[in-house]
């Protein structure tokens, strides 16, 4: 087995390419319209189903920014 060797890491190899999809995704997320992430306060939903959805949305929304790293943005 070689020691030593100054070849590229399979870890950074697996670095770049994570930063390169959070790049990605943030790219994406410029795309949507400038409230797509924002929470909804369901303000118009008026059947249970209706506020539901709302909720799920919203609990989508936070995971998203949560994940691309925009907590209490939009929140």
């Amino acid at each position: 087995m070689a020691t030593g060797s100054k070849g590229r890491r399979m870890v950074d190899a697996i670095d770049d390419v994570a930063a390169e999809l959070r790049l990605a995704n943030r790219i994406a997320v410029l795309k949507l319209g400038a409230s797509a992430l924002d929470h909804d306060p369901g303000s118009r939903a008026t059947t249970d189903v209706a506020r539901e959805r709302v909720a799920r949305m919203n609990r989508l929304r936070a995971e998203i920014r949560a994940g691309l790293g925009l907590d209490g943005e939009g929140a």
